[in-house]
């Protein structure tokens, strides 16, 4: 568990949603966070204005995209971005148990990183 804890695994977890998401660790609160091929049964209708239809026509020119794959894979990525800070990680009784063991050790001397901070920022001249 200790490496999977560097990695990003802890409840303060560091990184893209990508990457949290590919590691399979996301868990939203009531449900888990799949991410499948289910059938699509929902339909989205958007306006745009003709400058925000141009760009985006752009970029789907350039990507070989179409229109749907691109604005569904765009939203659903900012809004797993946006939710980032409100996730629940789910872990079982023995990592949380590990987690806990390691949360309560004494920390370890730094030596190299209190050298670091003992000298003089270059915030500090003047």
């Amino acid at each position: 568990f200790e490496g999977a804890l560097r990695a990003g695994l802890s409840g303060a977890v560091y990184g893209s949603a990508s990457d949290l998401r590919a590691r399979g660790l996301v868990v939203y609160v009531g449900s888990a966070y799949t991410w499948g091929m289910d059938t699509k049964t929902r339909r989205w209708s958007l306006r745009v204005t003709p400058a925000q239809d141009t760009i985006v026509r752009r970029v789907l020119k350039a990507t070989g995209m179409s229109l749907n794959e691109y604005v569904v894979g765009c939203a659903v990525a900012a809004a797993a971005d946006d939710l980032a800070d409100r996730r629940v990680f789910a872990v079982s009784p023995q990592v949380w148990e590990e987690l806990q063991e390691m949360l309560d050790r004494p920390s370890a001397a730094k030596p190299r990183i209190a050298a670091l901070l003992a000298e003089p920022s270059i915030l500090d001249s003047g």
